[in-house]
């Protein structure tokens, strides 16, 4: 006997399902719904739902709430701080195992603050910093990928350019090319495109103190529950 719509095994064992992480963007993803009460995901991690962002957090650091009273179902939270932890213990493994090296293949003409180009290549590639992460904790926009109101992109802001190169252009800049017959860059973005966020206001006005993104984050963060 044929089975009705909705009885197939595929439809009865997996759904796709969305839910927003604490910064309000929206992640989809395949459930089993066999796993009760809380399904299970049936890929590595979720994924995003029609928006990216410059910083992507790894599926290990993704954790889903399922809480039955919450509205709107469950909702994937990242876990910023173990994501930092874990990061900066990588990046710190990396340059001691440098540094150790650098003496053995160089003895005294080891340079620590300049190594030369043959023992980079021998360790291979640096962890990326923690600093982009800790600037997706306190809520930047542009490393979220958030919009401003009007539906426009953030433009890269001033600390980002040492962690992700030169300004880029804006996310969307292809999609309205098409359509507008140029594409327009955050270095150069209209008067629209000017309103800052919190975070933004917060890092400029403390542009003239000689403090780290860290402790930038920390304070911001100390504000907001204040």
């Amino acid at each position: 006997m044929a089975l009705k719509m909705g009885e197939h095994p595929q439809v009865v064992r997996r759904q796709f399902w969305q839910m927003e992480d604490q910064h309000g963007r929206t992640w989809g993803g395949e459930f089993d719904m066999r796993v009760q009460p809380n399904p299970g995901c049936v890929s590595a991690g979720l994924y995003p739902d029609h928006w990216r962002a410059p910083l992507m957090p790894p599926p290990q650091y993704q954790r889903i709430e399922w809480q039955a009273h919450r509205k709107g179902g469950p909702r994937m939270v990242i876990d910023y701080q173990r994501w930092i932890d874990e990061q900066a213990r990588a990046v710190e493994n990396w340059e001691n195992g440098l540094h150790k090296l650098g003496h053995v293949r160089q003895g005294d003409a080891y340079n620590p603050e300049r190594p030369s180009p043959a023992l980079l290549a021998e360790m291979g590639s640096k962890p990326r910093p923690v600093e982009p992460i800790r600037a997706a904790q306190a809520g930047d926009p542009w490393v979220l990928g958030l919009k401003q109101p009007n539906g426009a992109a953030y433009p890269m802001p001033d600390w980002a350019i040492p962690y992700f190169g030169a300004r880029v252009k804006d996310p969307l800049a292809f999609m309205r090319g098409k359509a507008e017959g140029k594409a327009v860059t955050a270095a150069s973005p209209p008067a629209s495109r000017q309103r800052l966020s919190n975070w933004q206001q917060f890092v400029k006005d403390h542009s003239d103190q000689k403090i780290g993104l860290k402790e930038l984050s920390r304070r911001y963060r100390k504000q907001k529950t204040a």
